[in-house]
């Protein structure tokens, strides 16, 4: 028939899930072992989900890229008091 299979996987856990799993992980609350399971990987993987997690490309608006390291202890949301 000529179908093609799609062989994209999507992730297990939505990202927040796994931002809020590193975190843990970062806090001492999680050990690796622990971290891969609740990620559904080996704890190799799980060395590269927590940099990629850790670290991200940012894009300026004259499209140049520069890399940004994930600060956990920042809030995401401005206080409003």
């Amino acid at each position: 028939m000529g179908l093609e299979i799609e062989t994209s996987k999507e992730p297990a856990y939505p990202e927040r899930y796994k931002f809020l799993a590193v975190h843990a992980y970062e806090r001492g609350e999680l050990s690796e072992k622990e971290l891969a399971n609740y990620l559904q990987c080996d704890v190799w993987s799980v060395r590269q989900v927590v940099k990629d997690s850790l670290h991200s490309v940012e894009l300026d608006d004259d499209g140049s890229s520069h890399s940004m390291q994930a600060d956990f202890e920042t809030f995401l949301l401005a206080d409003n008091n």
